[in-house]
């Protein structure tokens, strides 16, 4: 059994997908989107964070055919792309590979704007370093006699067209097909993915929902036989994402069918979590998130409670965590910060906050006119704060962090300027974790997790030098897995032994080579996780915490 993988149990799943770190996105990469609608979320968000990406035009392109197309066009090797008449209803050209938003009064006119878009198309293929795929359903429009698909059903009843919906062995035909027309004429990284976004409706006589189940299930599998076949393409699970999450209303708005922008917002960080290499990408909020394993509280209760959070211990991973992201020094995204009080003083004391390239600081109270905090000039929000054009604004105030947040949310992300809530964790599943800390629940827990533990021959590390970890040699049987080293973050305790163990710094982590993380804290498992371990777990490793 030496040497086997280790495999992932359901009881182990988190809320944030495990996937291979792959920093194929740089600052200067140059990405194209195509496919269905996500394919747009994607650019748009991608672009917010002033990436160089584009949505190849004439879209949506929802099958995999209409994509071979596609990139067919671009490289010449569509044939039969022009002998296709252009459609006339109630007064207007419309073009048949094209999206229904391109219409003309003249064919003339159609032509033109048709030519336009598809060098703007051809110039993205051919310059671009990523394309981005992203597969919608199943059901065509084909003409019988080329057997090119249409990007839509026809809007004439004299069209010939038959309706067909791809099989498994067809999709993977087209996306082998257009991973050698890009790998023969370019040097593209293919990144795919599933949509998550339901069917409006469908041509079949089906349930809308099982004919739904259908088309994800059918472009699942030729995706998941794509990617075993050739490892050089990447596959981002957007799809997953939504369809396993604990609750589906998080992602989904009530109609079923839309994503919540605070959940493509989520989608996009996890995305160039994987992908990005070098990138600062601003930390988004998931309060809104309820957990694999259990409910979290609504953002309401969690804001009752910010105050009590409101302690070095917290802040320090997340601000770390943040800082990492953001970058440091004057190459960093320009953070603003949003709160000229005792917390602003606490921050700069506690954390490494300074570190960010802190453009300014903001407070729209009346009593802070004229103020200076920091050597920053109190700014309110207005004609002085957007000359400062920060990319984001750190709220700095414990107790009226959400009310702050509703008032300033509209004005700012109109402006492109982001949000960041430092108390984004939600208070009752620490609480929970803290009633768990007992003996019984965890030498249930250790055993639990010691079978794969040892069959994978696994070296682990638990981080934290405290108390809780005292216990848990006390009370589990954690002493007979495959312990490598203890680990903490306070300088205070680095250097000591505890249970035979010298304590080590995290950045020693790597160097041992371990296998899991074990979190060995009960107050503050969360933090541990989102902030110090973050780098860690996006390196590959697992990060096990023991209250779910």
């Amino acid at each position: 059994m030496q040497g086997r993988k280790r495999w992932h149990l359901w009881s182990g799943r988190r809320n944030e997908i495990r996937a291979p770190h792959a920093p194929i996105i740089r600052p200067t990469t140059r990405l194209v989107t195509i496919g269905s609608c996500f394919a747009r979320e994607l650019a748009n968000a991608m672009g917010e964070l002033r990436l160089n990406a584009r949505q190849v035009p004439g879209e949506p392109f929802m099958t995999t055919r209409t994509i071979l197309q596609e990139i067919q066009k671009a490289f010449e090797q569509w044939p039969t792309y022009h002998d296709e008449p252009y459609w006339l209803k109630s007064g207007n050209w419309y073009h048949p590979f094209k999206s229904q938003k391109y219409f003309a009064p003249m064919p003339e006119a159609l032509r033109a704007m048709v030519d336009q878009v598809d060098q703007e198309a051809e110039a993205l293929f051919k310059t671009s370093d990523i394309i981005v795929i992203t597969l919608g359903h199943i059901e065509a429009w084909v003409q019988p006699e080329t057997m090119d698909h249409f990007n839509h059903a026809p809007m004439l009843d004299s069209v010939k067209a038959r309706f067909y919906r791809l099989t498994v062995a067809d999709m993977l035909s087209d996306l082998t097909s257009i991973r050698a027309l890009v790998k023969k004429h370019t040097n593209m990284e293919i990144i795919i993915s599933v949509s998550p976004i339901p069917l409006a409706m469908t041509f079949t006589d089906l349930d809308i929902r099982v004919a739904d189940c259908e088309s994800k299930s059918r472009i699942r599998a030729a995706v998941s036989e794509f990617v075993c076949e050739f490892p050089d393409v990447h596959y981002f699970h957007s799809y997953e994402m939504v369809s396993t999450s604990a609750v589906r209303s998080d992602f989904m708005q009530r109609d079923g069918r839309h994503v919540h922008r605070h959940a493509v917002e989520y989608i996009v960080q996890q995305f160039m979590d994987i992908y990005s290499g070098g990138i600062a990408i601003p930390v988004v909020d998931t309060s809104w998130m309820s957990a694999t394993t259990g409910t979290l509280p609504s953002e309401d209760t969690a804001s009752l409670q910010h105050t009590h959070l409101c302690t070095k211990e917290y802040l320090v991973p997340v601000v770390d965590a943040l800082v990492a992201k953001w970058g440091t020094g004057n190459r960093g995204m320009k953070v603003a910060i949003y709160g000229a009080g005792v917390h602003t003083a606490k921050l700069w004391q506690w954390t490494a906050i300074s570190d960010a390239n802190i453009v300014g600081i903001i407070d729209d109270r009346e009593d802070s006119r004229g103020k200076s905090m920091l050597g920053f000039d109190v700014v309110h929000t207005g004609p002085d704060l957007w000359k400062l054009a920060p990319d984001l604004v750190l709220i700095s105030d414990a107790e009226n962090q959400e009310i702050i947040f509703s008032d300033i949310k509209q004005e700012y992300e109109s402006r492109g300027v982001g949000i960041v809530k430092l108390y984004s964790y939600a208070l009752r599943h620490r609480n929970r974790a803290r009633n768990l800390y007992n003996r019984g629940y965890l030498y249930a827990k250790v055993r639990e997790l010691m079978p794969e533990w040892e069959w994978s021959n696994a070296r682990i590390i638990l981080f934290g030098a405290g108390q809780h970890t005292v216990r848990l040699f006390e009370w589990t049987d954690i002493s007979e897995a495959n312990l490598v080293a203890i680990a903490d973050s306070d300088q205070k305790k680095i250097g000591t032994s505890v249970k035979g163990f010298t304590v080590i710094d995290p950045s020693e982590i790597m160097r041992l080579n371990p296998n899991v993380i074990v979190i060995s804290s009960a107050a503050f498992q969360d933090e541990i996780y989102n902030g110090v371990l973050r780098p860690t777990r996006l390196a590959g490793v697992e990060v096990v915490r023991l209250y779910d």
